[in-house]
């Protein structure tokens, strides 16, 4: 299967709910938390869960979502896209940018992301979200077993396991299809910021 992105559809009534929960009832957190736990679809358990990481990673000062993350945009990808995207990363040279792929998985969403920080790419596993929690050990066993090198580290009262030496590309690929069973011609989620993945569509 060619190294394929495909657009998907904008979803602005999402952005539109999530600010006015977020100026007219709640801090931006504490609705998508609470979004979280009643939604019903995976899409916005997904996207929900998303948000928590990059507010909680990257600080989040305005309550509202597109005056803080104005350029966040999601694709379907596929196995094949990942060396691209890490590449897109590494090349942007900007503190805060990241791409963060959404996998289901029971009935929830494993995110593992690529991010740019203190002038180096690396590969994230964040701890938040109960499936990114339940799954650390397994993550870290993974590693391990490969004798990849990791960081525990901790930022803005989030903790994450961070890889930085290796073939990052390669060793994302491992965990999605060792231990999540994505096959090759898999599209899932991801979401993006301070990259320009269109130009591939």
């Amino acid at each position: 299967m060619p190294n394929k992105l495909i657009n998907k559809d904008k979803k602005s009534w999402l952005f539109s709910f999530l600010n006015i929960l977020a100026n007219n009832f709640l801090p931006i957190i504490r609705a998508l938390y609470v979004l979280k736990v009643w939604c019903h679809g995976m899409l916005l358990k997904k996207f929900s869960l998303l948000l928590l990481l990059i507010i909680s990673l990257f600080g989040c000062k305005d309550a509202t979502v597109e005056n803080q993350y104005p350029n966040l945009k999601d694709l379907k990808v596929n196995l094949d896209t990942v060396p691209t995207i890490l590449k897109e990363v590494a090349d942007s040279g900007k503190q805060g940018t990241f791409a963060t792929f959404a996998i289901e998985h029971n009935n929830d969403s494993i995110n593992i992301q690529f991010s740019y920080e203190d002038g180096h790419v690396g590969l994230d596993w964040v701890l938040l979200g109960d499936a990114n929690i339940q799954d650390k050990d397994k993550f870290e066993e993974h590693l391990k077993s490969q004798g990849i090198k990791f960081q525990s580290r901790t930022l803005n009262n989030v903790s994450y396991l961070r890889v930085t030496q290796g073939d990052l590309a390669q060793i994302c690929i491992d965990v999605l299809v060792k231990l999540y069973g994505i096959k090759k011609e898999d599209l899932f989620d991801v979401y993006y910021q301070g990259i320009n993945l269109e130009k591939y569509v």
